[in-house]
């Protein structure tokens, strides 16, 4: 969350005065982020080899150049000299605790005034902090030529454990400064998603305006160009509709003038109004059109038709294809496409036609397919519902087939084999699509307390924290981009059942996958009892024809028969070798297929050999087995179990799962 927020600022944190405050300082005109580098670098010993030689491990040591390395060394010069505000940017307790216990007031101002906690705050100084204000330094005392407090300070600068530290000690983040902006729209400006979290968090009120009417919203909106920010004030109820007085502007327009294309569909998902106009009498449409932003305009004015707010019937073609132009209707037709498409090109394989118009009639339902229906029926911002689709369509089509055309010509026994195989199988493969694979639930209160205890907890990281749900992931768990939400003990999302694989409907995947396996089985043994019987239209002999005539008479004699034999075919190798795969991950290693594709970046799967991986979940076989197939759901470990530590006495769940 931090990495993602600071590639999102480029100024300077002087606010307006210089950090040069002696005469002997080597790092004069630099900002206060660039000396406490080179600060820590200074302090920092150089990592040795065996052999006794400078060993450059980090960037940074192959980084320096002769002017930095002169730098360090002046830095590390005797500090019994040095003033309160030079103490307090390089962090030299012991110099600032000499300062204080001698009598130095700590609301002294510089030439420029500025107090030290202002200076400590900036550069994240926390125990220099935390002694200036026990020595009675102001919490709230404004400074600079912007006049902000030093909560301000280190907003602009970034710095969430400065903030929080501020915070407990009773800093005001409604205090201005002389721009009229409060802590909640400087972090909003600079896209500090951590620290507008943690604000929030404590309490600012999401639509706080600055002295301009400017919400925090609509800053983001105009200035930070990725989504997190803007999630996070959507979370926490900021008015996606607020205007800002004087021009008019809601968030929508203020991400039209930014050409913001990310901010403009989170504002959408929160159901922003795209038809409101501001002063001008403007819509944001309207606003990128006159910036030339023909593309984004198009793509704004598709989010318009499928919430009905279009107006212009140009926008959509009449009779039939315009009846599409929904969200809802293009969705529904999605996932028939797959079924149409596969059942005509069976039909064209059956037809008693020559080769030549079979190709011609193959080729032109592709033109067609592509030229026309993709174009006016198909949402390319749904993707996963045509391999839905697919899956749905082959089902149907299978199942179909067999019990039209080949139960006249198997035993009763196969028959209701059969059937009871395929009913087990289309029961799974609706479960898996409709249940909840185990999304982790929360409400305001549990999601306040989640990041106030990240945030201020020094132990804690943001490795685990979900910059899009707001919450503190336990072990396990992934967001779904796809779903929105984030899953516990996430296995992959699934294309094929149009939902994640998670904890809670794991198992039934497996049965799915397993139901498929046996009801293609069966297909095939059906299809041969067909095409091998006497009163068939095939009729083939064992005995005098052998295999041999299964792939040269049957593509003649029963199309399409053939043809969906070679489609049950396909679906019987791959998906076979998916569920090997998923029961030897499930039981001989218990590793999900994320923590499979992805186990180098988890710290508990690493091991003191390098490149060496395992699974720390690991049970064996029959505890493996139970963990997946016999532990239910609603008392599985992963909803509330963050460290592998605790694996060995769980903490009891929550009262509000998280």
């Amino acid at each position: 969350l931090q990495r993602q927020s600071a590639m999102h600022h480029g100024h300077s944190h002087d606010h307006g005065h210089g950090h040069s405050h002696g005469g002997h300082d080597p790092f004069a005109g630099m900002t206060p982020g660039a000396m406490a580098a080179a600060a820590a670098a200074a302090a920092a010993p150089i990592p040795m080899d065996s052999e006794g030689k400078a060993y450059p491990v980090d960037p940074a040591y192959r980084m320096q150049t002769q002017q930095q390395q002169q730098q360090q060394q002046q830095v590390q010069q005797d500090t019994s000299n040095w003033d309160m505000v030079k103490a307090c940017q390089y962090g030299v307790v012991p110099r600032v605790r000499e300062l204080l216990n001698s009598g130095f007031d700590a609301n002294t101002l510089d030439s420029q005034g500025v107090s030290p906690l202002h200076w400590a705050a900036i550069n994240n100084r926390l125990e220099i902090m935390q002694m200036l204000v026990n020595h009675g330094a102001i919490v709230d005392r404004p400074g600079g030529d912007l006049q902000g407090t030093p909560l301000h300070w280190a907003c602009r600068q970034g710095n969430l454990s400065a903030c929080c530290l501020l915070m407990r000690m009773g800093a005001n983040p409604l205090l201005t400064d002389a721009e009229g902006l409060a802590c909640l729209h400087l972090a909003a400006q600079f896209g500090y998603t951590h620290i507008l979290a943690y604000l929030l968090a404590k309490g600012a009120d999401p639509n706080l305006r600055d002295c301009k009417g400017m919400t925090a919203l609509m800053w983001t909106a105009l200035r930070v160009l990725q989504p997190d920010a803007t999630r996070v004030l959507l979370a926490f109820d900021a008015n996606p509709n607020a205007s800002e007085p004087n021009s008019g502007n809601t968030p929508a327009h203020f991400a039209a003038l930014g050409g913001n294309q990310i901010v403009l569909g989170c504002l959408d998902r929160a159901g922003v109004d795209w038809t409101a106009i501001n002063a001008n009498g403007e819509t944001p449409v309207q606003i990128l059109q006159q910036k030339k932003m023909r593309w984004l305009a198009e793509r704004l004015k598709e989010m318009m038709s499928d919430r009905g707010m279009l107006r212009d019937s140009s926008a959509s073609a009449g009779g039939f294809f315009r009846s599409l132009a929904t969200r809802e209707n293009r969705r529904w037709c999605m996932l028939a496409v797959p079924s149409l498409l596969l059942a005509c090109a069976g039909l064209i394989f059956h037809a008693a036609i020559s080769y030549v118009l079979k190709l011609a009639l193959l080729v032109g339902l592709a033109v067609f397919f592509r030229l026309v229906f993709s174009r006016k029926c198909l949402d390319l911002r749904y993707p996963m519902l045509l391999p839905f689709g697919l899956a749905v369509g082959s089902e149907v089509i299978l199942t179909s087939t067999c019990v039209l055309l080949m139960f006249p010509y198997n035993s009763y026994g196969d028959i209701v084999l059969f059937t009871t195989v395929i009913s087990g199988m289309f029961y799974f493969h609706w479960r898996c699509a409709v249940r909840d694979p185990g999304f982790l639930k929360i409400d305001k209160t549990a999601r306040v307390q989640s990041i106030v205890r990240t945030c201020e907890d020094p132990s804690a990281s943001f490795d685990n924290f979900c910059s899009t749900c707001l919450i503190q992931k336990p072990l396990r768990s992934k967001h779904c981009d796809m779903c929105g939400r984030c899953v516990a003990r996430m296995d992959h999302h699934c294309p094929w059942v149009y939902n994640c694989v998670g904890v809670a409907n794991h198992r039934t995947f497996v049965g799915y996958l397993t139901g498929v396996v046996l009801g293609t089985s069966m297909f095939l043994k059906m299809f041969l009892s067909y095409v091998y019987h006497p009163d068939s239209s095939c009729s083939l002999d064992w005995d005098t024809v052998g295999l041999k005539a299964l792939f040269t008479r049957t593509p003649i004699c029963s199309t399409w028969a053939f043809f969906c034999a070679c489609l049950d075919s396909l679906y019987l190798f791959w998906v076979a070798m998916l569920l090997l795969s998923q029961l030897w991950q499930m039981l001989c290693v218990n590793m999900t297929t994320n923590e499979r594709f992805n186990s180098f970046r988890y710290a508990h799967f690493q091991t003191s050999m390098p490149k060496v991986l395992k699974s720390p979940f690991n049970q064996g076989v029959f505890k493996n087995f139970k963990d997946y197939f016999l532990t239910h759901s609603s008392a599985s470990p992963w909803f509330h179990v963050y460290d592998v530590d605790d694996l060995k006495s769980p903490p009891k769940p929550p009262t509000q799962s998280v």
